[in-house]
């Protein structure tokens, strides 16, 4: 590694500054290319070009035979001046590191060389602007030692992603257009997240690259058009070949020195170790301002340049572009005379199911109106601007939304923002415990029980015919159950774990079981299981369709269904006296035709601790006995009526529900959809719901939630 790849950098205080690891402060950095000239796709590209506001690259063959040469190269001058790059490249198997062709032989370094000059010599007496100074090896083969000598970087065909720090710039590898078109979410996320991965290899902010040829289609163009979608929506810098990788390898050599700070100006120095003859590619360096400044310009060696304001979390930076060894950069602000001031805020510290707001106001010595805008707000918190140079913050955390939320208020004056952090630090109910899965997880094959990785798995692979003989995988977790408090049971539960590769070819799903518990976490061969949901009468039904072909990387989580379920499970191994036993989860296909390659990789105790990824984890809430706490959700103590539901409202009582208590009703679909809510209602003599009349008919999950008493009971609407 020739550095260390972190996070997108944010200094700290006016002054301090950080090299962006890519142009415009981009996460990840991708590379369109076109290879062997196919002058018929041109319009198509150019339409590409003007929708997306991309530069692709053009690797065209000129040393070939006629046939394959670029014929008119006023079509590439055309594309070169729109924004493109036009590079060398060659037909493909001219020269062979692997099989030569009978009757054919290598040329020597100094023939191989004279071509690849020839290539160079021919696009720069064409293309005028700009030099050929990147090449496509033709068929990913070529003479690297010799092709050194005349380009900055070659492009191969490996059908990777390439690491940031690691980059072989005399092999970069590229995908091939038709894999990486049929599924982008198979290749992107791992350049975008930490926890993605590509055949069990993340790449977070790395380089991405790909090679296009003809598009016979309309289906070609459909495709390539909706990979550059998906490029636009994420996070990347989406720039040529050559410009990528010369910013790369500059990035990689650079030192930036700031040498001079005032509350207006700041001066700064960039160099790197490459040629300046060839390498002058700017660099994008971010500079902390003051909140205080309202505009910028920069100029280097005396000439301007780029320079653009941003905000993040309140504070104001500036992303400056500047080549390295190019003379000194000047940065100029222009400051607001009278910013506006905010009271500072405290930290705050709730509990979850508990409400509590938060004022605050701003001003300034011309008592101008101040508006206000809120940056970090967590999904259970509202903002309110009051109008009147105050606003008023309100947080309801919901359970299992313990944790430490860093929040920032923004004052604008109509010239400058100021801005205000404080920390809000929601603390779990002491009823609830959080089990992360032991390492003695691991990935159980069946229905023929020929093998079993109990643990020293960094990942955990389940569903798919793993060795081609109708043998499907299942992922086991085992999860060392907490005492339950004297006189209490389970009354929520949730069960969460990291999906980090979701095959697209998978055509089954992975649905959730318990196992019973046991006094050892081992996974064992009798726990595996593949095929229909209902059908293992040796595990505890949880959910159906945990996860499939369909679902988004990342943390999944039980559905409202599923943690009913859960919740059952959990209380029968309970029953049994289980603490201090272990608990084991199960995913597994319901599909036993799957191939190999139709499987899902998920993240297991081991990997979760090796690289930093969310673990599997199982979370407990203990109550008093309510209704989820019987064995059967059809016992729970509270009456419903009508039942099935006809006319659209219906009636709740129950002997456990005190005269003018506080009532929240919800309503899910078996699916663990939320159809209905009603809070903060009054019991008096029992309750009566209007539901909406948009309800479909069907069986739903009626939840009511008192105090600490929690009840649930099916019901049908018709």
């Amino acid at each position: 590694p020739r550095f260390e790849v972190k996070d997108k950098q944010w200094p700290a205080n006016h002054g301090d500054a950080d090299v962006s690891l890519w142009k415009n402060d981009k996460l990840s950095a991708f590379t369109v290319t076109i290879d062997d000239n196919p002058v018929v796709d041109i319009p198509f590209w150019k339409n590409m070009q003007e929708e997306f506001d991309f530069g692709f690259t053009w690797f065209v063959i000129t040393e070939a035979e006629d046939k394959y040469n670029v014929k008119d190269w006023a079509t590439f001058v055309e594309l070169q001046a729109l924004g493109n790059e036009v590079q060398g490249h060659d037909d493909r198997n001219w020269y062979s590191t692997t099989a030569i062709p009978d009757g054919e032989s290598n040329p020597t370094d100094a023939d191989y060389l004279a071509r690849l000059q020839a290539t160079q010599n021919k696009i720069n007496a064409e293309i005028t602007k700009g030099k050929c100074l990147t090449y496509a090896y033709p068929f990913g083969e070529g003479n690297d030692a010799e092709a050194r000598k005349q380009f900055i970087s070659i492009r191969g065909t490996k059908g990777v992603l390439n690491n940031a720090n690691t980059v072989n710039y005399l092999n970069v590898n590229s995908v091939s257009s038709p894999h990486i078109v049929k599924a982008p979410q198979t290749y992107l996320p791992a350049l975008l997240n930490k926890t993605s991965t590509l055949y069990n290899s993340n790449y977070y902010r790395g380089w991405g690259s790909t090679h296009f040829h003809s598009l016979h289609t309309q289906a070609d163009k459909d495709g390539a058009k909706a990979l550059l979608q998906e490029l636009k929506n994420a996070d990347f810098w989406v720039g040529g070949y050559t410009s990528v990788a010369m910013y790369s390898q500059s990035y990689a050599t650079h030192k930036l020195n700031v040498t001079d700070v005032k509350s207006s100006e700041i001066k700064f120095n960039l160099t790197d170790e490459m040629l300046n003859s060839v390498y002058n590619q700017a660099l994008t360096v971010k500079l902390r301002v003051s909140n205080t400044w309202v505009n910028v310009s920069a100029t280097q060696n005396g000439k301007s340049i780029d320079a653009d304001m941003i905000s993040h979390e309140g504070s104001n930076y500036v992303l400056v572009n500047a080549v390295p060894d190019a003379g000194e950069v000047v940065v100029k602000g222009i400051e607001d005379a009278d910013p506006a001031i905010i009271t500072p805020i405290e930290n705050k510290e709730m509990q979850e199911e508990t409400t509590l707001k938060v004022g605050f106001s701003a001003k300034n010595t011309a008592n101008s109106d101040i508006s206000f805008s809120v940056q970090n707000l967590p999904d259970f918190g509202v903002f309110k601007d009051n109008g009147d140079n105050t606003g008023t913050l309100e947080f309801s955390p919901e359970l299992y939304r313990a944790g430490l939320y860093n929040i920032t208020v923004v004052a604008n004056n109509g010239v400058s923002d100021a801005v205000e952090s404080f920390n809000l630090n929601v603390i779990a109910d002491a009823s609830i415990q959080t089990i992360v899965a032991s390492k003695l997880d691991g990935a159980v094959y069946s229905p023929l029980f020929s093998y079993v990785d109990p643990n020293n798995r960094d990942n955990i692979i389940a569903g798919g015919s793993y060795t081609k003989t109708g043998e499907q995988m299942s992922a086991v977790f085992p999860f060392l159950l907490p005492e339950a408090p004297e006189g209490m049971v389970v009354i929520e539960a949730k069960f969460s774990v990291n999906i980090e590769t979701n095959a697209s070819s998978d055509t089954g799903k992975l649905n959730l079981f318990g196992l019973d518990a046991r006094e050892k976490g081992n996974t064992l061969v009798t726990d595996g299981y593949a095929g229909d949901f209902t059908g293992d009468d040796n595990s505890f039904v949880i959910q159906e369709d945990f996860a499939n072909k369909t679902t988004a990387l990342g943390i999944q989580n039980t559905s409202s269904a599923g943690e009913l379920n859960l919740v059952k499970y959990l209380n029968n191994q309970y029953k049994e006296l289980a603490e201090g036993k272990f608990a084991l989860l199960r995913l597994s296909t319901n599909d036993v035709n799957n191939s190999q390659y139709a499987r899902t990789t998920i993240t297991s105790a081991d990997g979760a601790e090796k690289n930093g990824t969310p673990a599997p984890t199982l979370i407990i809430r203990f109550g008093k006995k309510g209704g989820l706490s019987t064995d059967d959700i059809e016992n729970s103590n509270i009456n419903i009526y009508p039942n099935p539901v006809t006319d659209g409202s219906v009636s709740i009582h129950s002997d456990n529900i005190n005269q003018g208590q506080i009532i929240n009703a919800y309503i899910y679909s078996t699916s663990g959809k939320l159809v209905y809510s009603a809070e903060n209602l009054k019991y008096n003599h029992g309750l009566t719901l209007n539901l909406d009349t948009k309800i479909s008919e069907g069986v739903y999950f009626l939840k009511i939630k008192t105090g600490d008493l929690y009840f649930t009971k099916s019901i049908i609407i018709e």
